[in-house]
């Protein structure tokens, strides 16, 4: 049998290629190799195609996936900073009694006279409790009025002032009826609130 080693040029030139054809075509188990050789790179084809889908598909689920782990990352951070902010604010005070009482000692440092106290109740979301009360009170002087005010804004117990009314009056009638060098008395209708934020 002859081997292409052994074909030099000037038999290559002389093949005659239609001769061959015809030949090849009369030959059943070439034709059957040639279909088999065809299906198979048709199939490898498809194959190759499906595995590039494959991976086409994992690495679009990996992006999403990472973007979803930077959301999370972002979101535990933002979450550590509100619980440092929440932890640096003032507690707050949400019993009614507490509040009485700190509000009526301010009120005795200032020579502020608390006449009547109307605790309003609470109201409570997902993030704070507010204590609110109606305080009735009356001073000599606008000053001792503002300082008593300003003790409340400033507290540590994260009280505020929600409404102020102050009015100019004369004390008891009865008691300027019988003297007087009574002084005028300036009355004052406050709400205050106490907020106690959530951790």
């Amino acid at each position: 049998m002859i081997s292409l080693k052994d074909l030099n040029n000037y038999d290559i030139q002389n093949i005659d290629v239609n001769k061959l054809l015809k030949s090849s075509l009369n030959r059943k188990d070439i034709l059957l190799n040639a279909a088999i050789i065809f299906v198979a790179a048709i199939c490898i084809l498809k194959i190759l195609d499906s595995r590039n889908a494959t991976y086409q598909s994992i690495t679009n689920d990996i992006a999403t996936l990472d973007k979803k782990i930077s959301a999370i990352a972002d979101f535990e951070k933002a979450k550590t900073k509100l619980n440092l902010s929440l932890n640096g604010l003032p507690e707050g005070l949400n019993a009614m009694n507490m509040i009485i009482e700190t509000t009526n000692a301010m009120a005795i440092d200032n020579e502020v006279q608390i006449s009547s106290v109307d605790p309003l109740g609470q109201e409570s979301t997902d993030f704070y409790t507010k204590t609110t009360l109606r305080l009735k009170a009356n001073s000599e002087h606008y000053e001792a009025l503002g300082n008593f005010l300003k003790e409340i804004e400033d507290s540590n117990d994260n009280m505020r002032l929600e409404s102020c009314q102050i009015t100019a009056g004369t004390g008891d009638i009865r008691r300027r009826e019988m003297q007087d060098d009574l002084p005028k008395v300036i009355n004052a209708e406050f709400i205050i609130a106490s907020i106690q934020f959530k951790k």
